[in-house]
C-alpha cells in the first residue's frame, strides 16, 4: 500500500516533496527493499509530471474558453490602454482556475 503524507507547508513545498518522493525516509529507517522503494518513487514520481503537465493544459484551455467568452478584449486593455483594473482580472481569473485544479488534484 502506497502511504503519502498530507502535510503542506506555507509554500506548499511539503506536499510537492510527499507526492514526489513518498519513501526516501521510509527506506533510512524501516528495513524495506530499497528497489520496490525506488519504483514506487519513480511511478509516484511519472504521475506528478502527467498531473501537472495536464493541469497546464487544462488552465491554458480554459483561460482561452473564458477570454473568448468575454466581449472586452482583455489583452488590449492592458497593453494598449494600461488598464490596472484588467490586469488584475486576468491575474485572479487565472490563479482562481490554478486552484481549482489543484483543489481537484489533491482531494482523495
Amino acid at each position: 500500500m502506497i502511504k503519502t503524507s498530507s502535510t503542506i507547508t506555507a509554500f506548499g513545498i511539503g506536499a510537492a516533496t510527499t507526492l514526489v518522493l513518498p519513501f526516501i525516509g521510509q527506506s533510512l529507517t524501516q528495513n524495506t527493499d530499497l528497489s520496490i522503494s525506488f519504483v514506487a518513487s519513480l511511478l509516484s514520481f511519472g504521475s506528478f509530471i502527467s498531473y501537472s503537465l495536464m493541469s497546464v493544459a487544462i488552465l491554458f484551455w480554459s483561460y482561452r474558453y473564458i477570454d473568448w467568452l468575454i466581449p472586452a478584449d482583455i489583452e488590449a486593455e492592458i497593453f494598449e490602454k494600461k488598464n490596472l483594473a484588467a490586469g488584475v482580472f486576468k491575474g485572479m481569473m487565472i490563479l482562481s482556475i490554478a486552484l481549482i485544479l489543484a483543489a481537484v488534484i489533491i482531494s482523495p
